[in-house]
């Protein structure tokens, strides 16, 4: 087994790494030329140096586009701006809420944002100023730039994740509540029902389910709200789709997110696992006369579902 550089081979890499020649090193190390080439060789420094240095250029050249790309865009930001508001046919609200608007493609968010109005009047004032024609065509020729596709597209993968980050409890309020029994005597008039045993008035406990109020939410992540017989039917859009596009697009995420993400995926695999268990369980207890073996399959997968959040 090859033995550990000591600390003077250490020394002298991170002399050789920073780019000092071996002539040097010895001088300051006071350690022949020779010791110090051999131990270049034998440790392959010249390899890592060179790995180093083209990892360097591949970070800086990353920068460098970077900073272009923040130039390129502020630059056509300030083309945008200039161009709207150079239109002298609309109002400085109006310029507002076509900017807004070629970015979300939500005409009632947009005009919320540029009039600071409520979410009824927005759904009603948005909608009417996309028919006003000097609105639309300016709209039409703020999509049409490169700049806002790159925005839009961007836009697209914002809705993914609001619809894969989405909580049912963000729209609704539910639990248990208590409730007094009433009865009635015999002339129909309401009167406490008491419990024997307490003397008191009888309690029941029911389960509830309380919609928020639409003005206080985001409206376009549920795909469906109905009242029947049974009370509301509420549903949002697909979670396990949104999930999976943004598993596959993860490159486009930045680093907040991509941890979002797999929290999100991780609790969908536990979900399956604790379904799976259940399942499995109600089909052992279904055939205990049959007396099947315990093989420890069931223990196997309970403990699955810890492993996922260990990982």
């Amino acid at each position: 087994m090859a033995r550990a550089p000591n600390e003077n081979v250490i020394k002298a890499c991170e002399l050789y790494k920073k780019g000092i020649k071996l002539v040097e090193i010895s001088k300051e190390l006071g350690i022949p030329e020779g010791t110090i080439r051999s131990w270049k060789n034998r440790y392959k420094w010249a390899t890592d140096n060179a790995t180093l240095q083209k990892e360097n250029k591949k970070k800086n050249r990353n920068v460098a586009k970077k900073e272009l790309t923040k130039k390129k865009k502020k630059k056509a930001v300030v083309n945008q701006v200039e161009e709207v508001m150079g239109n002298e046919e609309l109002t400085d609200k109006q310029k507002l809420f076509c900017v807004i608007y070629s970015r979300c493609l939500n005409a009632t968010k947009a005009y919320q944002r540029a009039y600071k109005c409520t979410y009824e009047t927005a759904m009603v004032e948005g909608n009417r100023n996309l028919r006003k024609p000097n609105i639309k065509s300016q709209i039409d020729r703020l999509i049409a730039s490169e700049f806002n596709k790159e925005f839009l597209k961007r836009s697209v993968i914002q809705k993914y994740i609001d619809i894969a980050f989405s909580d049912v409890g963000d729209y609704v309020q539910f639990g248990q509540r208590t409730k007094r029994v009433w009865g009635t005597d015999d002339k129909g008039r309401p009167v406490p029902v008491i419990d024997p045993e307490t003397g008191e008035q009888k309690e029941i406990v029911y389960n509830y389910i309380d919609l928020r109020e639409s003005t206080m939410v985001d409206t376009t992540l549920i795909s469906e709200v109905l009242e029947g017989k049974d009370g509301v039917k509420f549903k949002l859009l697909d979670k396990m789709k949104a999930l999976d596009f943004l598993t596959k697009h993860c490159n486009l995420l930045n680093d907040e997110e991509k941890t979002q993400l797999d929290i999100e995926n991780k609790k969908l695999q536990n979900m399956k696992l604790e379904t799976d268990i259940q399942r499995i369980k109600s089909l052992v207890d279904g055939n205990e006369e049959d007396e099947v073996e315990d093989d420890g399959f069931i223990k196997a997968l309970e403990g699955k579902v810890d492993e996922v959040w260990e990982e």
